[in-house]
């Protein structure tokens, strides 16, 4: 009697179509390296893996962000201080975070601006071209500290934001 009832439900749960399988875990922000990469993927490879190698290296089973994952990590880790402005170039509080576009826009010059989900705007995909070209006047979207987007030219050397799978 109990391998049919053991059957049944095994069956009722085959025809319902519930299944139980792991699910994949959400990745939450999980802190910035310490190490910085300077952004040049044409010439020295330092690009979108590279800067995942560098999470990868500091937080077990990570990689860089999406600006959509950051603003969905609710238990923020220990960060460090904010650097109020005047901001000192040489302090760093903000990490590289890869764009999670959602509108482009062409501006009345003709220039072509993507918008992420964050609000911030900028050229070149706000990835400084797949983060490949280091110009001063591209810029490539960061998270600061204290949670506000930005988008710090592409010539500047900075951390990685990092996230991994929630616990």
């Amino acid at each position: 009697m109990k391998k049919i009832f053991v059957f049944g439900i095994c069956l009722a749960f085959l025809m319902t179509g519930t299944v139980f399988a792991a699910q994949p875990s959400e990745m939450v922000f999980v802190g910035f390296t310490t190490a910085t990469i300077e952004i040049d993927g044409f010439y020295r490879g330092n690009s979108l893996f590279a800067m995942t190698k560098l999470c990868q290296a500091e937080y077990e089973n990570s990689r860089m962000c999406t600006s959509e994952e950051v603003m969905k990590t609710v238990n923020i880790p220990e960060l460090p201080d904010f650097i109020p402005y005047p901001r000192s170039t040489s302090i760093i509080d903000w990490g590289w975070v890869q764009p999670v576009i959602t509108s482009i826009y062409v501006n009345e010059d003709g220039e072509i601006f993507y918008v992420d989900i964050s609000g911030q705007s900028g050229k070149h995909g706000l990835n400084c071209n797949n983060w490949t070209v280091p110009r001063s006047d591209w810029g490539g979207l960061a998270v600061n500290v204290i949670g506000n987007f930005e988008a710090p030219g592409c010539n500047r050397v900075g951390p990685v934001a990092c996230c991994a799978p929630s616990r």
